[in-house]
């Protein structure tokens, strides 16, 4: 899965999380916009959330957002039409 986020004012590379802070995503961007990759693994289940961080620097504040994409979700989903 591949997802994209554009941030400015900041020269260092940001963070990219997922799964509550137990896995984290890639990225070869050296300048903004910054794209994150991460591929789903064995073990990952639940909805999809992302934390993004940023670090504070000149004139800009740190920035920590957390993201949850209600349209993907990883591993087994149980419902009560499709029970597990």
């Amino acid at each position: 899965m591949n997802v994209t986020f554009i941030i400015t004012g900041t020269s260092q590379v940001p963070t990219v999380s997922l799964f509550n802070g137990t896995r984290s995503a890639s990225t070869f961007s050296t300048g903004s916009p910054y794209t994150f990759t991460y591929t789903l693994q064995a073990g990952d289940n639940g909805a999809i959330m992302y934390r993004v961080q940023t670090v504070a620097q000149n004139n800009s504040a740190a920035a920590d957002v957390t993201l949850t994409d209600p349209g993907h979700f990883a591993g087994t989903r149980c419902v009560a039409s499709h029970p597990c």
